[in-house]
């Protein structure tokens, strides 16, 4: 641990039951199914409906055996937020944040105007007042 990182404790992740979990899958699996034959009239995926109905009678009568499935499913969801998460914000940061700054940089914006001023004697700024009936009527 570093000193300047303060301890994290991870909660762990719930996972699904095993019965939402089949049944999420056995769903998941008929659209794959059946997909081609909606978008393009073409042939459906036998193989995938036979894993949909395989998904379902399990969940449906023995939801136990889908345990270790569900189990690795949620840890490739854990491994896949560990990975995803960070490149995502690297992304925003590199491709929108960055390009923002540089460009206000370029155009001499300054939004929180942090120059050092000796002749200023405080650094509020002055706001006009509203008119008294502004406030009325907001929505």
């Amino acid at each position: 641990m570093n000193a300047i990182e303060p301890h994290r404790v991870e909660k762990p992740v719930p996972v699904s039951s095993d019965r939402e979990f089949g049944l999420v899958m056995a769903a998941f699996m008929a659209v794959i199914a059946i997909w081609p034959y909606i978008m393009a009239h073409g042939a459906v995926r036998y193989w995938a409906g036979a894993i949909s109905v395989l998904f379902l009678l399990l969940a449906l009568f023995i939801p136990q055996i889908l345990n270790p499935l569900n189990r690795a499913w949620g840890k490739l969801g854990e491994i896949l937020n560990k990975l995803i998460a960070p490149v995502v914000m690297l992304i925003l940061f590199f491709g929108v944040v960055t390009p923002i700054a540089m460009l206000m940089r370029l155009t001499g914006k300054r939004p929180l105007d942090l120059k050092y001023k000796s002749d200023a004697t405080t650094y509020w700024i002055q706001k006009e007042q509203p008119e008294p009936d502004s406030m009325k009527r907001q929505f």
